[in-house]
Order: structure tokens, then C-alpha cells, then sequence
């Protein structure tokens, strides 16, 4: 039987279940909302694609074993804020609402550990892996200290159709300090190691307000460690049509 990543962990984690489960490494609710319902999505920057270029890929087979059904269920609970996240920015939804930011990071915490556990995850450092820290954070009701941890990037205020999922990372030639989510041309963050992020398009928003032409809408999010470095409490974002 494989084994669980948080059997590595058990002092914090607890013991593990009886069986392997056999689960999206990425949530499939988020991956439905990313695919519109088509059961495909692109992805770029995965472990086995030689090249950069996306490739289709049908939601079922991005599974993998690498965690029990005991401690798979204790992380189901993220998922709620994860698609919630999602069904907001996806182009063309008109919803109002609010997210948990510090049960948001946790979901890309997940996802991202679960996507170096099941080796999809590309590095461009040889000998790279996740600092233990970071599973103890998944694990524990403790979140990363800024500016460690989720943050999102206004590189761009618009934002785009499309079911491109792309992760990729930010690194020297000695470490990787963060990897990037970038969905429906949005930018979310995860720095795990402590950067310096005084640049202005670094931050963690109070409210994202998007602007359509049938109006605007917002998404308010809930942070147990605040916002910091800029003084602007929300992220606006234009809807291309």
C-alpha cells in the first residue's frame, strides 16, 4: 500500500486511516468551475509535460494515492472556500460573496503539497522540496505569516475566459521561494519562504471588486492575519468580454 504524506507527520497530523484514497490532487469542484462544467483543462507546467505548451487533460485522471481517507476528509473542509474563490472570478459569474482567506490559503497550501507529493509538481532546482513547515501548517489551525503565504498579484487588472490552469516557480539558482497559480489570468501567490514583497502588486486584499458590464460585484475575504504593505483594502478587477 502507498503511503500516506501525513503519516510523516503524525505528531501532528494524528494516526492515519486504514486505506489509501484515491483523490484530485487539484479539488475537483475547483477544477469543474475552471473547466466550465467540461470535465477538461488545460495545464502547463506539470512535472511530466516536456514542454511549456498547455495540454488538455480530462478532470478524472488528475488523482493520485498519497493520502489516507482520514486525513483526506480532515482537509475536505478547504475546498468550500476554494470554489467559492473560483465561481467569483469565473468570467461571466455574477455573484456576491464572501470567502474565509485564511481556509483560501490552506486550499493552495494543499494543493500545492499534493502536487509535490504526487510529483507533478516542477522544479527547477535540483534537491528541492517543501520545508516541514509547511505541512505543519496544513495541519494545524496556525496560518503563515506574512508576507509568507497566499497573496495576489495585480500585474494586470483584467481578467480572461478560459480553462488554463498554469503553476509554475519563482527562483535563483539556488532556491525556489514561491510557486504561482495563475487562473482565469489572475495571479495568486504562495511564498514559502520569506521574501521580500514590498512591491505594490503583492498583497492580501479585504474585498475583490469585479467590474462587468452588468455591474460591479465583491467578494469579501476574512484574514486571521490582516492585510499588509498597502493601504488600499481592495483588488479591482475588469471582466474582457
Amino acid at each position: 500500500m502507498k503511503e500516506c504524506f501525513a503519516s510523516r507527520f503524525s505528531l501532528i497530523a494524528g494516526e492515519c486511516g486504514s486505506t489509501i484514497s484515491k483523490e484530485h490532487y487539484i479539488s475537483e469542484a475547483v477544477l469543474r468551475e475552471i473547466s466550465w462544467n467540461t470535465n477538461i483543462v488545460e495545464i502547463a507546467g506539470a512535472g511530466w509535460q516536456p514542454t511549456p505548451e498547455p495540454k488538455s487533460i480530462g478532470i478524472g485522471s488528475m488523482v493520485s494515492k498519497i493520502l489516507c481517507d482520514k486525513h483526506n476528509n480532515g482537509l475536505t473542509s478547504y475546498d468550500a472556500a476554494a470554489k467559492s474563490f473560483f465561481q467569483f472570478l469565473r468570467p461571466r459569474s455574477r455573484l456576491n460573496t464572501s470567502v474565509d482567506g485564511s481556509n483560501l490559503e490552506k486550499w493552495f497550501l494543499k494543493t500545492l503539497i499534493g502536487l509535490y507529493e504526487s510529483k507533478v509538481l516542477k522544479s527547477p532546482v535540483p534537491g528541492f522540496s517543501l520545508q516541514n513547515e509547511l505541512y505543519a501548517h496544513l495541519f494545524q489551525e496556525s496560518t503563515l505569516t506574512f508576507p509568507m503565504g497566499l497573496t495576489i498579484a495585480t500585474s494586470t487588472p483584467t481578467f480572461n475566459m478560459g480553462t488554463e490552469l498554469v503553476v509554475g516557480p519563482y527562483f535563483n539558482e539556488r532556491e525556489v521561494f514561491s510557486y504561482v497559480f495563475k487562473i482565469f489570468s489572475v495571479e495568486i501567490h504562495l511564498p514559502f519562504l520569506a521574501l521580500n514583497l514590498s512591491y505594490p502588486q503583492y498583497f492580501r486584499p479585504l474585498h475583490i471588486l469585479k467590474r462587468t458590464k452588468d455591474g460591479d460585484f465583491k467578494m469579501e475575504l476574512n484574514w486571521k492575519n490582516g492585510m499588509t504593505l498597502r493601504p488600499e483594502t481592495y483588488l479591482l478587477l475588469i471582466e474582457n468580454e
